[in-house]
């Protein structure tokens, strides 16, 4: 029924509301104010935007036309690998552990791999085109977000 991206938002709002009713001294840093957890729900409510747009893209660039198919192909490589990050980020959460500064890493780099993919496709296709700019929108969004993370969830 639910999708793994969709099953890792709703780990993130258990993990969030659990941690919001344990002990203080256990989950102080992780659980965060109320900035940070939104911070947190836009980075993820992001990632999986632009992850359902990069299927609709690699649908309309199927056609196998120049190397839209490879670009395509890193960015969804580039949102897995943030997907990944944010799973190890959000079971490190659930479990009372911090969470770990190469996940954090990787969350930035595959959003950077998306992001530089996405900007070499090319195309005369108007839908393609919007797609890519909607794309482009959510992995900026999605980056300003996870910015915004580790400003506030310090």
């Amino acid at each position: 029924m639910f999708t793994p991206f969709g099953c890792i938002f709703l780990l993130f709002a258990l993990a969030a509301t659990l941690a919001g009713a344990a002990p203080s001294r256990l989950f102080a840093r992780q659980t965060g104010d109320l900035q940070c957890n939104i911070a947190r729900v836009k980075i993820v409510g992001s990632i999986l935007q632009a992850a359902q747009t990069a299927r609709n893209l690699t649908q309309e660039l199927s056609c196998g036309c120049g190397n839209s198919s490879s670009l395509i192909a890193n960015v969804t490589s580039g949102i897995i690998t943030a997907e990944d990050a944010v799973a190890e980020i959000v079971g490190a959460i659930f479990t009372g552990q911090a969470a770990p500064a190469s996940a954090r890493t990787q969350v930035g780099d595959g959003l950077t791999l998306a992001l530089e993919s996405a900007g070499n496709i090319t195309s005369t296709d108007p839908a393609v085109t919007s797609n890519l700019a909607t794309l482009t929108s959510q992995l900026i969004a999605a980056g300003q977000a996870g910015d915004d993370v580790l400003q506030d969830c310090n």
